[in-house]
């Protein structure tokens, strides 16, 4: 079951980054998702999971009106190199032990389009 539920969070975090980038002007120079683990489990294999996406912007956009999206966290960071990132996620999902090895080898990024 939270397979499926982590499947559902990757989905609704890949539409609302895709709204972000929609929103805001100019195009970002990277733009991609994946699965990631959060807490370790033991010998780096992860108890917990979630997807996130990344846009980064060589420029900070004007305006900087990043939309919001209930249960998912979207995030904004300008560093000091310049450019702005912006980071969308859905919460922790605890896997059963018998899948968590599988699911820390997914750590490949796949492109947003």
């Amino acid at each position: 079951m939270s397979e499926d539920a982590l499947l559902r969070q990757r989905d609704a975090v890949r539409a609302h980054a895709l709204d972000v980038r929609a929103a805001l002007p100019g195009t970002p120079t990277e733009a991609w998702g994946r699965f990631e683990g959060c807490d370790s489990a033991f010998n780096d294999v992860y108890r917990t999971f979630r997807y996130l996406a990344r846009l980064r912007y060589a420029e900070v956009p004007d305006p900087l009106d990043v939309p919001e999206s209930p249960g998912l966290t979207t995030e904004t960071w300008a560093p000091p190199a310049g450019g702005l990132l912006v980071t969308v996620h859905g919460p922790s999902v605890e896997l059963p032990r018998a899948v968590r090895a599988e699911w820390t080898r997914r750590g490949s990024s796949e492109p947003l389009d």
